[in-house]
């Protein structure tokens, strides 16, 4: 039931159930959230078997992918069903400056605060990445001047507010105030005083590139210097993560290649005993010119890195997620 603010004419505000596996929107960013997630694990594994030289792992490797992801979601299901009983309630206000919305389900608040600490103590990117998400987004706020399209759905009574590339937030009504919330947006959008952003997507897609074409050389570094490929898997999908989420994660990058670094330095120090003079020499005698060069690839793509990761840090461009929130504040008068 809606519920005028004081000011009936500037603001509007109510709060709704909404249907976890009933409301198509849901079902839709559900149906999203698992093909992302089996996308990003499927593709970081089939690149770690393609630096590897073993592309004919890449098959069973996306089987288990695959496996994993269907588990993945028959929990998050099970979850919906058993744990939040289909319904998360959401608190929603339009008003002159743009709209807010707010999870004030604490079932909803405390899972997303759980994916965030154990996301993190475990160093897993998606499962981090789905507890900032959840964590960003259990309080969102949308200025009418960065909304580019409105999407009205009569038939399921929701509102799709998007910014110049993706849907940013849904307004969720019921059957008393869908018309009138319509209406509010409708004239709020058309009135607002729109700010120019072009679509980031082209760029955050050529970033993302560009990082996994810069980390590829870490995973074939030569012997004596080869690492675990574990570390700079971890500093691949956190600079990725980087990119996409939050700057203040290009601190993990830069701190997962300084660890490289001092493991390769430490095997390459490493002394071993001529065959053919008996002396006792650092193991970077053993390596050759090709091999010198393939490690300044490598350098050139750390440098990469690090520049990304400290351009983002200072703000000099932004990630998609700060940037979405930074466009969705109300702009200063």
């Amino acid at each position: 039931m809606a519920n005028a603010s004081p000011d009936h004419e500037t603001a509007l505000e109510w709060q709704t159930d909404v249907s976890l596996l009933g409301q198509p929107t849901m079902v839709a960013n559900f149906i999203k959230v698992i093909a992302i997630t089996g996308f990003v694990m499927g593709g970081l594994l089939a690149f770690l078997a393609l630096t590897q030289g073993n592309p004919s792992e890449i098959i069973p490797l996306l089987q288990l992918t695959a496996a994993c992801v269907g588990f993945v979601a028959v929990i998050m299901l099970l979850v919906m069903i058993v744990f939040f009983r289909n319904r998360m309630n959401i608190a929603f206000r339009v008003d002159a400056s743009g709209a807010r919305s707010a999870v004030i389900d604490r079932r909803a608040r405390a899972g997303g605060k759980a994916a965030l600490v154990v996301g993190a103590l475990s160093g897993k990117p998606q499962l981090l990445g789905a507890g900032l998400i959840a964590a960003s987004t259990s309080s969102q706020r949308l200025a009418w001047s960065a909304v580019r399209k409105v999407a009205y759905l009569p038939g399921w009574r929701t509102i799709k507010l998007a910014n110049s590339w993706r849907t940013a937030m849904i307004l969720y009504c019921d059957a008393s105030n869908y018309e009138e919330v319509a209406r509010f947006v409708e004239n709020a959008v058309r009135s607002a005083p729109h700010r120019v952003r072009p679509n980031p997507l082209p760029g955050l897609l050529l970033r993302s590139a560009l990082t996994i074409v810069a980390s590829a050389p870490m995973f074939a570094l030569p012997y004596p210097i080869t690492v675990d490929s574990l570390v700079p898997l971890i500093v691949l999908a956190f600079a990725l993560v980087t990119v996409w989420l939050l700057p203040i994660f290009g601190w993990v990058v830069i701190g997962g290649l300084a660890w490289v670094a001092v493991e390769a330095i430490a095997a390459g120090l490493a002394p071993y005993t001529s065959e053919f003079t008996g002396e006792t020499l650092p193991r970077f005698d053993l390596m050759s010119g090709d091999d010198l060069a393939e490690v300044a690839v490598a350098l050139v793509g750390a440098a990469y890195l690090i520049g990304q990761s400290v351009a983002l840090l200072k703000g000099r461009f932004e990630s998609a997620l700060a940037a979405d929130m930074k466009e969705g504040e109300p702009a200063q008068r």
